[in-house]
């Protein structure tokens, strides 16, 4: 059998946003903005993987930054590794507003990546978990906030992934 006649990856797109509480402040430069547990699902039909290598395909990162100050990122898939380093990125977007956002987009070449697939308990399955810290420019100026602004907001798709090999329950057919 071919693999893909048996599972094939879906394309899929995560959106990771977080709003800020509801009241203003003023943030000084250097603040961080943490964003664990964030779960791309893969769609399945039925199939349980808990293992993929992945043959070809990418991972799009589009990052929207709407605050006054420019944004520091660091995005880390701590169960996705190439030769045993984990996949992780920095990037900085400069300042924006809600009227002119400013933005970070990159494909990552996924080819011969690594994805263990069972979450971060190590129990769950199709998941694939990622991390993303954000901060202020610690070079910048203190700026206000206000209450229910988005502070972090991202897109993660995962564009025609071709696994070589998966490892989990396949269906009964």
């Amino acid at each position: 059998f071919k693999l893909d006649s048996i599972y094939r990856v879906s394309d899929t797109t995560i959106n990771t946003v977080q709003i800020f509480p509801p009241f203003t402040t003023t943030l000084n430069p250097g603040t961080s903005f943490i964003n664990n547990n964030n779960i791309i699902r893969l769609t399945t039909g039925g199939v349980q993987l808990n293992k993929a290598k992945i043959r070809s395909g990418f991972l799009r990162v589009t990052i929207k930054n709407t605050l006054h100050s420019k944004v520091n990122f660091v995005y880390n898939i701590p169960k996705a590794s190439k030769g045993g380093i984990p996949f992780t990125f920095t990037a900085s977007v400069d300042s924006g507003s809600t009227t002119d956002p400013k933005y970070y987009t990159n494909d990552f070449d996924f080819s011969g990546y690594d994805l263990d697939l069972t979450g971060t308990t190590g129990t769950s399955f199709n998941q694939i978990n990622y991390e993303v810290t954000s901060t202020s420019d610690p070079a910048g100026y203190p700026f206000v906030i206000n209450g229910y602004d988005t502070i972090l907001n991202v897109k993660t798709s995962l564009i025609s992934l071709t696994p070589s090999y998966v490892r989990g329950y396949l269906g009964q057919n």
